[in-house]
């Protein structure tokens, strides 16, 4: 399953959100400088993959 409009790419390790747009609401919102923990955001990914291969 594709999607055009979607700007992420999950297999690059670096933020990969390229609406400009976007990143400089995000650079700004209020709660900018909270992030979850680093294991928190690989298991999101993990099942995410997961997901992923399965919908193939």
């Amino acid at each position: 399953m594709s999607n055009s409009n979607d700007n992420t790419d999950f297999n690059n390790g670096a933020d990969a959100l390229r609406d400009p747009v976007l990143r400089r609401a995000l650079d700004h919102a209020p709660d900018h400088d909270a992030t979850p923990d680093p294991r928190t955001r690989d298991a999101i990914r993990k099942m995410a993959t997961i997901l992923r291969q399965r919908l193939r």
